[in-house]
């Protein structure tokens, strides 16, 4: 038994073609096709077949349903991430404020990606609305967020024992458990810090591996000089724990000959995780994993710019207190009744009366990668996505899109996602912000696509 128009996991390993060429694979086999849909509403069905219709890969069916034409699936257009996510709270509020309103965990948000999250979830600890991550983990509980604070924790405070012992052979530096004793036995006998005595443990040939302590060392240097002015970058009275200036100041100074003002948090953060070798950690891993891991940095990059953006006079130190207030937040453990969030691809097989997809965008939903690379497999299997997502709708479907974005620390203007045309126009309704498009021509793919 399967559905073709379903087959969401080509990234994995699985292929289409075992149910498309089942026919011919297995000639004697009869095919039964299970078209009766007792899920949906005869609106909510309609067009997430108009949708999934645009694909050749498919064996033809027509799913039908007894249920209700229910109301037409609703899209609405936000200026920006963050009002596209109150947008959504604010429609569920309303929807669970009704005398016969529907519970939290009648309803689920879903979204093409991990780091989509964030923005929904310090909303949601805003309005006090208990909320729970399915098949993933709240984006400040994630490894490498959890890594990045480490590392910022590391500059802050530099006492801070627990968050240098986490970053330092992250990635791997080759510091056993010998070296790191020694490093210790520094920190307590000379009254220095753990990463002051690194540095002296680096500087005096303790180390074998010195080229990864310094490249450590580096990272957290260039990030606390980047953070000053030019002329405090040079001043001489800034020196290691062994009493010498190191050529890195040089470098950074260098480095920043035409700027008058300290580098912002976001980007020397970014440069951080550069530095680091976190980031290329990340990236020779070259799995799905891995690459989700460093959308998820990215979408940090753009908390941090944020932040500063609503608070301009504040610094490192602000920021960490901010993300300590959100991870102390209640997980909300135990409780029965809470809004659900998760990916597209963690809900298959489940089922809400009200579903709300979030990131209608191009090179959002479909992903950058399914327009760019011209691949066609990809796309469909997108849009296959975009159908399973409507489909997990039993009573209303709300689509919700951004016209503008911060990706990867950059503020970008985005289009609505060609899959908000493919819907015929009887079973969606455009509403808020999104009116001022809903007369615009349907999206045409480029000749290079």
């Amino acid at each position: 038994m399967g559905d073709p128009d379903q087959s969401i996991y080509g990234w994995r390993g699985a292929r289409i073609d075992n149910i498309l060429n089942f026919e011919e694979d297995y000639p004697d086999a009869t095919i039964i096709r299970l078209e009766q849909n007792y899920r949906s509403t005869k609106h909510i069905l309609s067009a997430a077949n108009s949708v999934i219709r645009k694909n050749l890969q498919r064996m033809e069916k027509d799913l039908w349903t007894e249920n209700s034409d229910g109301m037409p699936v609703v899209f609405e257009e936000s200026p920006d991430e963050y009002q596209e996510a109150r947008a959504v709270i604010k429609k569920i509020k309303s929807l669970t404020a009704a005398t016969d309103g529907l519970k939290y965990r009648d309803i689920a948000v879903f979204y093409r990606t991990n780091a989509q999250s964030r923005v929904f979830e310090e909303q949601l600890i805003r309005e006090g609305m208990p909320y729970a991550i399915v098949g993933g983990t709240r984006f400040y509980d994630r490894k490498e967020i959890r890594d990045a604070i480490a590392y910022l924790m590391t500059v802050a405070n530099p006492a801070d024992a627990m968050s240098f012992q986490r970053v330092i052979n992250t990635p791997s530096r080759h510091i056993g458990k010998a070296a790191l004793d020694a490093i210790v036995a520094i920190s307590a006998g000379r009254g220095l810090t753990l990463f002051e005595a690194l540095k002296a443990a680096s500087s005096e040939g303790v180390l074998q591996q010195k080229a990864k302590a310094r490249e450590f060392i580096n990272a957290i240097e260039i990030f606390k000089w980047a953070g000053t002015a030019p002329a405090d970058a040079n001043d001489s009275n800034s020196q290691h724990a062994t009493g010498q200036v190191t050529s890195e100041k040089t470098l950074f100074s260098n480095s920043n000959t035409n700027n008058t003002k300290p580098e912002l948090l976001s980007d020397r953060t970014l440069k951080l995780l550069e530095n680091s070798g976190y980031m290329r950690m990340l990236q020779e891993e070259g799995t799905e994993e891995a690459f989700e891991r460093i959308e998820n940095l990215f979408e940090l990059v753009s908390a941090i710019k944020d932040f500063e953006t609503s608070n301009p006079d504040s610094g490192l130190n602000a920021f960490l207190d901010h993300v300590a207030l959100i991870s102390a937040i209640d997980s909300y453990e135990g409780q029965t009744d809470v809004l659900t969030l998760m990916t597209i691809h963690s809900a298959k097989g489940l089922e809400f009366k009200t579903v709300f997809i979030a990131g209608m965008e191009e090179g959002l939903f479909p992903l950058q990668g399914s327009r760019s690379s011209g691949d066609e497999d990809e796309l469909e299997e997108e849009r296959r996505l975009c159908y399973v997502g409507m489909t997990r709708a039993k009573e209303s479907l709300f689509l919700h899109s951004a016209r503008q974005r911060t990706v990867y620390g950059k503020l970008r203007y985005k289009e609505r996602s060609r899959f908000i045309d493919e819907i015929s126009h009887e079973h969606i309704k455009i509403t808020g912000q999104s009116e001022v498009i809903s007369q615009a021509k349907p999206f045409k793919r480029s000749s290079n696509e």
